[in-house]
């Protein structure tokens, strides 16, 4: 049986609930009207920090994938194809480029 597809009795209210509806907290599961109620009626989604966001592009040095990282997370970078921290930073994007070579006569 599939986990999203198990109910489960919320253990605050009684009521059975999704398996997915659910959420931890003092080691057992409540639903999130229980939840809210609980943490002064403040959805859960509003717990989570935002962050800001400054993409850059990087390359793999292993793999040669090639992909953008929002510098300001608090995420190890890695690349995302084969997981190795060998990366750089790519200066030379097709924009810096093409914006550089306007100064020239061709």
């Amino acid at each position: 049986m599939v986990l999203s597809q198990t109910k489960i009795i919320c253990k605050s209210c009684g009521i059975e609930r999704k398996f997915q509806d659910l959420i931890a907290m003092d080691k057992e599961l409540i639903c999130r009207s229980c939840y809210d109620k609980k943490n002064n009626n403040e959805p859960v989604e509003t717990k989570q920090e935002e962050v800001e966001k400054e993409y850059k592009q990087f390359s793999c040095n292993d793999c040669s994938y090639k992909f953008k990282f929002n510098v300001k997370s608090k995420a190890k970078l890695r690349c995302p194809n084969c997981g190795k921290e060998n990366v750089q930073e790519n200066k030379f994007t097709g924009d810096k480029l093409i914006d550089d070579s306007d100064g020239y006569d061709w």
